[in-house]
């Protein structure tokens, strides 16, 4: 959801975002975990730390049968994000969110994932390519 455990102990989880603000109660009250790294939730369903889009953003990936899919959040917003690593909102880091994007990117492409973002009007689910050097979204 965008807030790291550094953010919530270092006093800025409430400036961080709406979100953060109404976890903040939630953490105070001891009901909230938070998670900084890669975390299994169950087994097939993984928490895949990708910051960028701000300092604690995650993505899911999902395996089942030997098929994989992605639930990449906010790590792209549109598909020409895709073909451009290196488009990012102001106020974001776009070191870390290229990065977090190149991860994704050749995991998702090497294991031909179904991939879907937050922002995509439904049906949103899409393959990545390898187009040259850089890659290509495909709507399926």
């Amino acid at each position: 959801m965008g807030a790291s455990a550094d953010a919530v102990e270092a006093g800025t989880f409430r400036t961080l975002s709406v979100s953060a603000t109404h976890l903040g109660g939630l953490h105070r009250h001891g009901v909230l975990e938070l998670v900084d790294g890669d975390r299994q939730i169950v087994p097939g369903v993984a928490m895949i730390h990708a910051p960028g889009e701000s300092p604690g953003h995650s993505l899911i990936r999902v395996i089942v049968g030997g098929e994989i899919a992605f639930f990449t959040g906010d790590l792209f917003h549109f598909p020409c994000e895709v073909e451009h690593l290196d488009w990012f909102s102001p106020d974001r880091d776009p070191v870390l969110g290229r990065r977090s994007r190149e991860r994704l990117l050749a995991e998702a492409v090497a294991r031909n994932a179904l991939v879907t973002y937050s922002h995509a009007p439904f049906p949103a689910w899409g393959r990545l390519s390898r187009v040259g050097s850089g890659y290509r979204w495909a709507l399926l």
